[in-house]
């Protein structure tokens, strides 16, 4: 084999000394100046002291662009590519790329772009600037920790094209190589639900692609964030795709996809929430809980319901409820924000364990209504009155019980002196008992008293006494006292009967 060696004849080589070099120039070129300088070379240099055990020596290429040529690549005696001025050149060019690039590890401080395709077997990349890429990612696996993006493979097998950007979940894997295959996510369909992320290209049938499972989905189709804002938060929408509007059906479950970056041609969205439904990790709160097909609880646009899934208030619940406290304690509380309310339970009778319903101004054994399991009680503190009233708390209708501290009447009707009257009924006449607030009369089997008592009846006795008991013939049944009673004359009037 013919071959050219080009020897120096030093006896002692040391570190940077040149072994040989082939220049190239063109010395006769006419126009003179940088035409007829040296335009490249190859040199091949020690690393260092040549000994019996070392001769490691690199290739330096200079090429030239104005004036001599200069170094601008080496290749070491470990096979390494060394630039000589550090993010100065480039691997490739805008116009002529690498096809494909083999690496275990890239590492690098500055930006990448790679058109092509990126095998990266199961390996990271690392750096502290950006790699953008434009073809696909070779990798069960993909984590840039560049920008926390996570990316899988996945194969659609729908029978129908699937565009990018859809939210996809996961509805089996590929028998051949185990890649999920994925469908269109629906929040409308339990079944179709969670999705995994975003689909990062247009996926044919029988085709397999890749899914943004997290991190910074770019370079999205005008069609994906068309009607969002930046700073939207995206959902899985009724039927597929995304909506910006949270949904509230009460078949739909709810999936926070991610937050709208950047709008409109080469959109940008943030995947941060694949894999779930509900927003539990998301809000602290769900939309819908049913076990067995029964709506256990629900939240309806700041309503919650209990047995029912459509909520018209606060607090909504379908069905009875209970209330279990310890003896002592109020099973339920209802105040307002001044903290006026009522206390239901066994708060509401101290000392006792008997349920009650008080005032929350009430204290100690005083309450307002109690049952001990027979009796049912209406009270009231000790020294006030329990009082009934008629409709808007009015006082002219009222029948008031007064506490013995107060003395006087135990019941009073009428307290007020309101012109109210009062009518007991009885089986057949309505008018047993009524008194007259405005005559200040009271009638008897008439409405309309005449005087103080008014007696009205067509049976033979209108007014039957019976007295029994009593032994003192001085003393009758009736006593008229400061009138007259069977006769006209004052001076001789019947006194008693």
């Amino acid at each position: 084999m013919k071959s050219i060696t080009l020897q120096t004849s030093d006896s002692s080589i040391s570190v940077n000394e040149i072994l040989g070099r082939l220049g190239f120039a063109a010395s006769s070129e006419s126009d003179g100046a940088d035409s007829v300088l040296v335009a490249a070379t190859i040199e091949a240099v020690a690393e260092g002291s040549f000994t019996q055990t070392s001769n490691a020596t690199s290739l330096v290429f200079s090429t030239a662009l104005s004036s001599t040529a200069s170094e601008k690549l080496k290749i070491t005696s470990q096979g390494h590519f060394i630039p000589f001025a550090s993010g100065q050149y480039d691997l490739g060019s805008p116009n002529y790329h690498f096809r494909n690039i083999y690496a275990d590890n890239i590492i690098g401080d500055y930006s990448g772009q790679l058109d092509g395709n990126l095998d990266l077997n199961n390996y990271d990349i690392v750096g502290t600037g950006n790699i953008t890429i434009d073809g696909n990612v070779t990798a069960e696996y993909f984590y840039g920790d560049l920008d926390g993006v996570v990316i899988t493979e996945c194969r659609n097998d729908t029978g129908s094209t699937i565009a990018e950007g859809t939210p996809v979940y996961v509805s089996g894997y590929y028998s051949s190589n185990g890649k999920p295959l994925v469908a269109p996510a629906d929040c409308a369909n339990a079944a179709k639900m969670p999705a995994i992320g975003l689909l990062a290209s247009e996926l044919t049938t029988g085709s397999e692609g890749h899914v943004h499972v997290f991190g910074l989905a770019q370079n999205l189709p005008s069609a994906v964030t068309n009607g969002f804002s930046v700073g939207n938060t995206v959902y899985v929408d009724n039927g597929g795709g995304l909506t910006n509007v949270r949904p509230t059906g009460v078949s739909e479950l709810v999936q926070n996809i991610g937050r709208v970056l950047k709008t409109g041609t080469n959109g940008r969205i943030l995947v941060l929430g694949p894999g779930r439904s509900n927003d539990v990790p998301n809000s602290g709160h769900f939309e819908q809980l049913t076990v067995d097909g029964y709506t256990a609880l629900a939240l309806d646009t700041g309503n919650v319901g209990i047995g029912t899934a459509s909520p018209s208030h606060k607090l909504d619940v379908s069905g009875m409820g209970r209330f279990v406290h310890a003896d002592g304690d109020c099973g339920l509380i209802v105040e307002d924000t001044g903290g006026s309310g009522i206390h239901i339970g066994d708060c509401a009778f101290y000392g006792d364990t008997y349920a009650g319903i008080k005032h929350s101004s009430h204290t100690g054994s005083e309450y307002m209504l109690i049952s001990r399991g027979d009796h049912t009680f209406i009270s009231a503190a000790s020294g006030f009155a329990s009082i009934i009233r008629g409709g808007l708390n009015s006082t002219s209708s009222e029948i008031r019980v007064n506490d013995t501290v107060d003395g006087g009447a135990g019941v009073v009707i009428n307290n007020q002196y309101a012109d109210r009257d009062v009518r007991i009924h009885g089986t057949g006449d309505p008018y047993v008992f009524y008194v007259d607030a405005s005559a200040d009369s009271v009638g008897i089997g008439t409405p309309s008293p005449s005087s103080k008592l008014h007696v009205s009846t067509n049976t033979k006795y209108g007014l039957n006494v019976v007295q029994s008991g009593v032994t003192n013939s001085n003393v009758g049944l009736f006593q008229f006292t400061g009138g007259n009673v069977g006769s006209t004359s004052a001076s001789s009037p019947i006194k008693s009967i």
